[in-house]
C-alpha cells in the first residue's frame, strides 16, 4: 500500500466513522510517520491495533506489537482492518473501498498500462 492509498483509506474512514478517524492518528507520530508522512511504507490497514488506546501502532518481536506513545504492549494483537470490522463494526463493502479492492479504472488506463482484460 502506497502512501496515497493509506491517505485514501483514512479519508474514507473519516466518511463512515468521523469520530474515530479523528482518533486514530492523535498522538500517534511514529505510525503517522510511516504511513502518513515521509515514507508511505506500511500498510496502515495491516498495521496491529493499540488494545488500550485503539490506535494503529507497530509489530514488535514473536507476533506481538507494541505502541510506543502509550507504552502498551500487546500480546495477541489484531489488524487495524480486523479492528474495524469487530469493533467499528464497518460492512464488508465499506472495507472493501477503504483497501482499494473496489477501485474500478478506466478500461483505457488498464491497456495502457498492457493490462488485457479476457471477457468471461
Amino acid at each position: 500500500m502506497s502512501l496515497q492509498d493509506n491517505h485514501k483509506a483514512l479519508l474514507e474512514l473519516k466518511n463512515v466513522n468521523p469520530k474515530y478517524a479523528k482518533h486514530v492518528m492523535v498522538k500517534n507520530d511514529l505510525v503517522k510517520i510511516f504511513a502518513m508522512e515521509r515514507f508511505g511504507t506500511i500498510d496502515i490497514l495491516e498495521q496491529p491495533m493499540c488494545t488500550k488506546c485503539e490506535k494503529p501502532c507497530t509489530w514488535h518481536t514473536g507476533g506481538t506489537a507494541y505502541h510506543l506513545e502509550c507504552g502498551t504492549h500487546i500480546k495477541n494483537p489484531i489488524t487495524m482492518l480486523d479492528y474495524l470490522r469487530s469493533e467499528i463494526h464497518l460492512t464488508e463493502e465499506q472495507l472493501d473501498i477503504m483497501a482499494g479492492i473496489m477501485y474500478k479504472s478506466d478500461l483505457s488506463e488498464l491497456s495502457n498500462l498492457g493490462i488485457k482484460l479476457e471477457k468471461e
